[in-house]
């Protein structure tokens, strides 16, 4: 294999290997993530402590799921939200340029 065709397979190669990385963090682990914050936030309202959390996930790994459903809940709540303040900021926007 020559040097010219090494460099473009690598070329073609590695944008297909970020997306990936970054689809797989969009999708995946940022969710879990936010389910697990969520998680840890509601201790003091729900009377529990970490090493209950811990017993139950030890007991049943596929709670875990609860957590990646929390945090995806949670990313399409905050954009909806964001796209209605983004409404609701361009209809100012249009209301001020009447004014003026």
């Amino acid at each position: 294999m020559s040097r010219d065709t090494y460099l473009t397979s690598v070329r073609t190669f590695l944008p297909s290997v970020k997306d990936t990385f970054i689809l797989s963090f969009k999708l995946g682990v940022l969710p879990w993530l936010l389910g697990c914050w969520l998680h840890f936030c509601t201790f003091p309202i729900l009377g529990k402590t970490a090493s209950h959390t811990v017993e139950v996930l030890s007991d049943y790994p596929l709670m875990a799921d609860k957590h990646w459903l929390m945090g995806t809940l949670y990313l399409v709540s905050a954009l909806s939200c964001m796209e209605l303040i983004q409404k609701v900021k361009f209809e100012l926007f249009v209301q001020f340029s009447r004014i003026i």
